[in-house]
């Protein structure tokens, strides 16, 4: 939840990237295939457009993809897509294309977080 200025702010550190959340932030993998690639084609859009950089990073939304949906991100210019908490199929840890991530939760503490089972 962050603003246009925000995220502007963000470009000046060499240590954070800004990749694309989807645009509503729902659930990829839950919705119509044709909404969720409007999704990300239109919230990739608006970060290049604000941004004027390019934008080749996605975290779905609670991990929430297809494997069709990860090779048409693929194909939009998403090289670097990641999951959260999991693989949503066994099979998908073997695909170069996504990689897993831990999500950061503000119900949990800093410290609870960072330690890694």
């Amino acid at each position: 939840l962050m603003s246009d200025e925000d995220l502007k702010e963000l470009l000046k550190y060499e240590n954070i990237t800004i990749g694309s959340h989807g645009l509503l932030h729902n659930n990829l993998g839950n919705i119509k295939f044709d909404n969720a690639k409007t999704e990300l084609i239109n919230s990739k859009y608006f970060l290049e457009q604000l941004l004027q950089k390019e934008i080749n990073e996605v975290a779905y939304p609670d991990g929430s993809y297809s494997k069709e949906l990860v090779e048409f991100a693929a194909v939009i210019g998403f090289t670097k897509q990641l999951a959260a908490e999991g693989f949503r199929n066994p099979e998908d840890a073997c695909n170069n294309l996504l990689r897993d991530r831990l999500g950061i939760y503000q119900c949990k503490s800093w410290g609870n977080q960072l330690i890694f089972e």
